[in-house]
């Protein structure tokens, strides 16, 4: 009899580094919204009045800026992703996201400097914040494709990174326009400054949170099935809770843990699952032989046995209809099922030891 051991997060080279990664992206804002914060507020107090040498040199400043942003950005996620892609080239990441985040800033931001505002009323904060949010997501679909030409041929899916950026950059904008529209013309030059360090930290966290719980799916999972693992793996879990399980298994080949939401019928056997698009989808064949999972049910994460099984099964056909009478679908006969049950030892079941 095999003793069943706990699986946990794999240790190997080619995890993504969420907390450094997270880091960077706060430092890298802190010091863009800090260079912007510096630029908006300098020709005030360097020039004192109005006019056309103040616009030149906000204008300047503002590029200027913007630029510092870009590299930072680019400069600081560079090494946090060499440590995930050993073979990305670090000068065209940086160059990839200043040509975006850094001249996109600048050029989004010099009109402000040249145009005299005279009109001191505010819009609603409602509009502030859904058009900061959807300014965000299209900034960063945009950084986000010409980003994506840095994950090839490094990942398996390179363009997911464009859905990936435009979400984690709309409520990352938000942030930020709000930090930058919360200082008042009475606030002196420090104030300012650690406003937009504290706005820029902030919004950067938010950036890499969102981002890199979602960067492994340019090499795994989709993007939508992380979404859903994030939902079970949260209070809100309730709501799919009762139609679909997350499991976390490990590919014999490469040794590479991975999770993936899966919908489920139960049954006294345990629970049944069927690979939906079984030709083109791989997980399943790392079961073909009794192995320890994991899966998280009701929030909580259980040891469990999962194994194939296909028509020469005496089972087989009893699951199937239990399956297609839960689902209601047209499974066809021949189709592989995954059973999953509870039990802490079974003879024969291999053991997946974290590594």
């Amino acid at each position: 009899m095999t003793r069943l051991t706990k699986v946990s997060p794999a240790k190997h080279p080619g995890v993504f580094p969420l907390g450094r990664w997270i880091a960077v992206c706060a430092v890298a804002e802190a010091i863009g919204m800090s260079a912007a914060a510096a630029a908006a507020r300098t020709p005030d107090f360097v020039v004192g009045v109005a006019g056309s040498a103040s616009g030149i040199l906000g204008m300047l400043l503002v590029v200027c800026g913007g630029l510092i942003e870009g590299v930072a950005l680019g400069g600081l996620q560079s090494i946090a992703l060499k440590r995930w892609l050993p073979r990305l080239s670090r000068p065209r990441w940086i160059v990839l996201t200043v040509l975006v985040a850094g001249l996109g800033w600048a050029a989004a931001s010099v009109p402000s400097q040249l145009s005299s505002v005279t009109d001191d009323s505010t819009p609603p904060i409602v509009l502030i914040v859904v058009g900061a949010a959807a300014l965000g997501a299209v900034m960063g679909a945009v950084l986000g494709a010409v980003q994506a030409g840095g994950f090839v041929p490094l990942v398996s899916h390179p363009w997911r990174w464009i859905g990936i950026s435009a979400l984690a950059w709309a409520p990352t904008m938000t942030i930020i326009i709000l930090g930058a529209t919360t200082p008042g013309p009475d606030w002196n030059y420090p104030l300012v400054i650690m406003s937009g360090t504290a706005t820029g930290a902030v919004a950067g966290a938010v950036l890499g949170l969102v981002s890199g719980l979602l960067a492994p799916s340019l090499d795994g999972q989709s993007t939508a099935n992380r979404l859903v693992a994030l939902l079970l793996s949260s209070p809100a879990r309730t709501v799919l809770s009762k139609s679909l399980v997350l499991l976390r298994i490990r590919g014999h080949v490469t040794g590479n843990q991975f999770e993936l939401p899966v919908q489920f019928a139960r049954t006294s056997d345990g629970l049944i699952v069927v690979p939906g698009h079984p030709e083109r989808k791989k997980w399943w064949r790392n079961l073909r032989r009794p192995s320890a999972i994991e899966v998280l049910v009701d929030g909580a994460w259980q040891l469990a046995t999962a194994v194939v099984l296909d028509t020469s099964e005496a089972r087989y056909p009893t699951l199937l209809a239990a399956y297609r009478q839960r689902w209601h679908v047209p499974v066809a006969e021949g189709t592989p099922l995954v059973l999953v049950t509870f039990e802490h030892t079974q003879p024969g079941v291999e053991s997946v030891a974290a590594e």
